[in-house]
């Protein structure tokens, strides 16, 4: 009662104590000891203020901040591309058009007729064809540029027999549509003042991707989102304070409101008195320290029975190195995971981000693999809540996502291959393929790594074979099921728990239903028995073959979670580094045999909510005070 256990949860915990240690908690009762641990602050929370806040939601990346609010507006990130424009607009609007067409087609122009004959031809119907009839929608039926064009292409696919050309013109609308969203809605998130805290419905890539670690952000609120949507693990990685699912933040809260924004606990304070700002002043000098990137001087700490467990760095753009270089030591930096397409996406609103060209790629591929002593690169994944061009798309997570959509573009796939390759001279280079979920993408894969190297060959450009590993995502059902066929093709795996636990669950892990409590996160999350024995089974299976599998999920991110990934036999966390200092902590002070034992009870549970609780219950004994991570309680 006096730890603040509900009786349940008392109940778990005693199940994992000695006669020893029930002894001693009891004498630690009787005299009211305060207990001391070696992992203070791991995934303890600080000290919160009763004051009650404003708006509550979910606690979605750490840190305490106070600043001005900026509040996008609703119609920047919905689907209001599919709305009509009224009769001022209309000017505007063909003019963002034609920029749009002509520009893509100038670009098409310039192919190599031998390697690209139907783009020329391409570039002429697009101009002669698509263009006349988009203008009509926007003049005449007041269409915005954005649904002119997918009619006009509509249109097209429909009066031609291009059967065989599908994908390249679906290709080429992409195209045209990821120019029209040019992101100049989301200019502002560029260049707003210090200490601003941006409000919205929610932030999809396309939305976020012009923000990079300089920026003026510190905090972020959405109506919705969840903690583990794209939205909440880029705050993480920003190093933004963030809370989601306060679903009337964009009604309450105006441009200019003063806020404070506390992500530990999932509460906002809306323009606070005088005596809540003092207590923020009295509570933010307490928490700068934990606030800070803290430098490990290993990536390999040891469990308490002499586990030795790798630590590699996920990163989503060339420029957190930074980063990296200010926690990881020197000699021990590796990147087990960088995102291609948040950096695809940042050159300029200009240029196409899938269609960027095979040097300039090159450069920030050559750049990560100097500076560090293993990078692995993973293929460009669109799609889902990722989409590059913001273009809407029925059923986006199970569409053409990942290496799905790499497939369906090999030109496109075929140049950044091509980049990777050539980096490569420069030092360790892996390449790792998202969203797979059969054998026959892996060796398509392979295939077009070979035409690349045999391109790269005719052209007389440098790589180094030797310094390639090739692996893959498992973050699919099908994937899991197909390890057998899969691992012998492969040098390494890596398990993106985000997506792994939506898929085998069929829980949108953005979705949040309105609960406070968090009913829904209880039941469809990682701890999940489902996703704990894929989990196992995806290491033992790896572990038979002698193929190398990380985890590079938000799971290995939190303490929290860190028993789940040792006990299933992880040995390998790729993280955000901002999280390692914690990880490592958390490992040095935990028995891997420990954590087996929890995962063999996790899986035989038939109840998500008492897997939770067993989950909860370890992590009070491994830290002596309860856990706030994780999901709600």
């Amino acid at each position: 009662h006096k730890s603040g256990f509900t009786c349940k949860e008392a109940y778990i915990c005693m199940r994992f104590m000695g006669p020893k240690e029930e002894e001693r908690q009891k004498r630690q009762i009787k005299n009211e000891e305060v207990p001391s641990t070696s992992l203070e602050g791991v995934i303890v929370p600080n000290p919160v203020t009763k004051m009650k806040a404003d708006l509550e939601g979910t606690d979605a990346a750490p840190g305490l901040v106070m600043g001005r609010a900026y509040v996008v507006p609703s119609g920047a990130i919905t689907d209001s591309d599919k709305l009509g424009v009224r009769p001022e607009q209309i000017d505007l609007e063909v003019d963002k058009l034609k920029k749009a067409i002509h520009t893509t087609a100038e670009e098409l122009s310039q192919a190599d007729p031998s390697e690209h004959p139907i783009l020329i031809p391409l570039a002429n119907e697009l101009k002669e064809d698509i263009l006349p009839k988009a203008i009509v929608g926007i003049k005449e039926l007041r269409l915005t540029a954005v649904r002119a064009v997918e009619i006009a292409f509509e249109r097209y696919i429909e009066g031609t027999r291009v059967e065989h050309l599908k994908n390249e013109i679906i290709s080429l609308r992409d195209n045209v549509i990821s120019r029209l969203h040019s992101g100049a809605e989301y200019d502002t998130l560029r260049n707003l003042p210090a200490e601003t805290i941006i409000v919205g419905v929610d932030f999809p890539a396309v939305a976020l991707r012009p923000i990079g670690p300089k920026d003026n952000i510190i905090g972020m609120v959405t109506d919705y989102g969840g903690r583990h949507g794209h939205a909440a693990i880029t705050a993480t990685t920003l190093g933004w304070a963030a809370v989601t699912d306060c679903e009337e933040a964009t009604r309450k809260i105006k441009t200019g409101d003063l806020l404070i924004v506390d992500g530990e606990t999932g509460k906002v304070w809306i323009n606070p008195d005088e005596n809540m700002i003092k207590w923020y002043k009295r509570e933010k000098s307490k928490r700068l320290k934990t606030e800070e990137l803290i430098p490990i001087d290993s990536c390999s700490p040891r469990s308490l029975d002499g586990h030795i467990i790798s630590l590699t760095a996920n990163i989503d753009t060339a420029v957190q190195t930074a980063m990296l270089e200010a926690v990881f030591p020197n000699g021990m930096r590796k990147i087990g995971l960088f995102r291609t397409e948040e950096d695809l996406l940042q050159s300029d609103f200009s240029t196409t981000p899938l269609l960027l060209d095979e040097d300039r790629q090159f450069i920030i591929y050559k750049a990560l693999v100097a500076a560090t002593e293993m990078v692995v690169i993973r293929t460009v994944d669109h799609g889902g809540e990722k989409s590059l061009t913001g273009h809407k798309v029925r059923n986006p997570a199970l569409g053409p996502r990942g290496i799905r959509f790499s497939l369906m573009r090999p030109a496109i796939f075929l140049k950044q291959l091509k980049a990777i390759l050539r980096a490569s001279q420069f030092g360790r280079v892996g390449i790792m393929i998202p969203m797979v979920t059969d054998a026959g993408e892996v060796v398509r894969t392979m295939e077009m790594i070979e035409a690349a190297k045999r391109k790269l060959d005719r052209e007389g450009k440098p790589y180094n074979s030797g310094n390639v590993d090739f692996g893959v995502m498992i973050e699919t059902p099908a994937a899991v099921a197909e390890l057998e066929k899969i691992l012998p093709l492969v040098d390494f795996i890596s398990v993106g728990t985000n997506d792994l636990t939506q898929y085998l669950l069929a829980a949108d892990r953005k979705f949040s239903p309105g609960d406070k409590e968090g009913r829904w996160e209880r039941r469809f999350a990682p701890h999940h028995p489902t996703v704990v024995r894929a989990l196992r089974r995806i290491m033992e299976t790896a572990a038979n073959w002698g193929v190398p599998a990380s985890i590079c999920g938000q799971i290995a991110n939190e303490p929290f979670y860190i028993p789940l990934c040792l006990g299933a036999g992880c040995r390998y966390l790729s993280l955000s580094p901002r999280g390692a200092s914690e990880v490592k902590r958390y490992i040095e002070n935990v028995s891997i045999e420990d954590c087996r034992r929890l995962v063999d009870e996790i899986i035989q549970v038939l109840d998500p909510e008492v897997a939770l609780e067993l989950l909860k219950a370890f992590n009070h004994r491994i830290t002596g005070r309860k856990p706030h991570k994780g999901p709600i309680s």
